[in-house]
């Protein structure tokens, strides 16, 4: 019997800006991705697939682990962001 194991989760990860205004112009488009490609690959063991989004909201395809409790993920990535961008 074989004592290794393998998973695998994959997400699709959306939230839309406050009051799902446009608030993502292209002035802030790369540095809001940049940040959060930053943020999702310096994670042990996740795997971003894509990024992308429109002016009201973004979308990330990634998978990860099954240990990393997907809630603080997200909202480190969700608060951080908004910081990185308001700052």
């Amino acid at each position: 019997m074989s004592t290794n194991s393998y998973s695998e989760i994959n997400f699709h990860i959306t939230w839309h800006t406050k009051n799902s205004l446009p608030m993502i112009t292209p002035a802030i488009e790369d540095r809001l991705y940049h940040y959060l490609t930053h943020k999702i690959i310096e994670t042990p063991g996740v795997y971003l697939h894509a990024i992308g989004g429109i002016e009201t909201h973004i979308h990330i395809g990634l998978t990860a682990p099954p240990d990393l409790l997907m809630s603080d993920f997200i909202g480190k990535l969700k608060g951080g962001s908004s910081f990185q961008i308001n700052k």
